[in-house]
């Protein structure tokens, strides 16, 4: 982490994520209307951690409909959604390569930017099921179980039992999941373990200390005035680039670790 590299790289990040942040809302609005699935479980989540005004503000861009045009338009909007919400990925992608390569240039510009937009595509549709499951999960367990009579008296109870687990379980996974995608050169799932692991703890505890902070004693509008929601998600997302980053690196140092000692047998 002392290399000079990454000193900069989670202000990198912080600001890519900010821009890609309304095309990836919009993309996921857009999805979750295909599936008829309803958008009011996204800005629940959103007012758990940042503040209401933001988040109503991002949660609008959810019902964002495009203008009626004709099928070529609307593809090439969609394109241009794509390309603007993969920022944040590619710039994983990038601190990735070099990680584990020394380079960040992987396949060059246009192969890399192209696969982050599959990749953020990728990740929305995984989203969509992990939202279902956290919405509707009470539903589901209730139709599951109420299939068996004293089984479906504690189907609620079961729920509200593993509902948490559940969550920090497909929390996990996803994180794993973008680490796997993130370099060119892919390594076995399993190898991107530790730093998972240690990211989706950092998110969680840093995310927590955020809205605490964002809530209870953050001041952001003496400073910043009118952009102080602005201001306030750049120090949320500058934390979790940092975050982000060091489970990066220390899956690249995990890697070379093994190595050493597999050659030193």
């Amino acid at each position: 982490m002392w290399d000079p590299y990454y000193q900069g790289a989670a202000a990198e990040l912080a600001f890519c994520f900010l821009l890609s942040m309304v095309p990836i809302f919009i993309l996921l609005g857009w999805i979750l209307k295909f599936f008829s699935l309803s958008v009011g479980i996204l800005r629940e989540i959103l007012l758990d951690y940042v503040p209401a005004e933001l988040a109503n503000g991002l949660a609008d861009y959810l019902h964002y409909t495009p203008a009626p045009a004709s099928l070529p338009l609307n593809l090439i909007f969609l394109v241009v959604a794509l390309w603007a919400a993969s920022r944040g990925i590619y710039s994983l992608i990038r601190i990735s390569n070099y990680a584990y390569t020394g380079s960040g240039t992987g396949q060059g510009f246009l192969r890399e930017r192209l696969r982050a937009m599959w990749s953020v595509l990728l990740l929305v549709f995984i989203l969509v099921p992990c939202l279902l499951i956290l919405a509707y999960g009470d539903l589901i367990s209730q139709a599951l179980f109420g299939l068996i009579e004293p089984a479906g008296n504690f189907a609620g109870l079961l729920w509200n039992m593993f509902r948490w687990p559940l969550g920090l379980l497909i929390y996990f996974l996803v994180l794993n999941s973008i680490y796997y995608i993130l370099p060119t050169k892919k390594l076995a799932f399993k190898k991107y373990i530790p730093g998972s692991l240690v990211a989706s703890a950092g998110m969680l505890v840093g995310t927590w200390i955020y809205s605490f902070f964002a809530y209870r004693v953050g001041n952001y509008d003496f400073l910043y005035g009118s952009l102080a929601s602005v201001a306030g998600l750049l120090f949320w997302f500058l934390f979790l680039g940092y975050v982000l980053i060091l489970g990066i690196v220390l899956n690249s140092a995990y890697l070379d670790l093994t190595c050493r000692r597999s050659l030193q047998r």
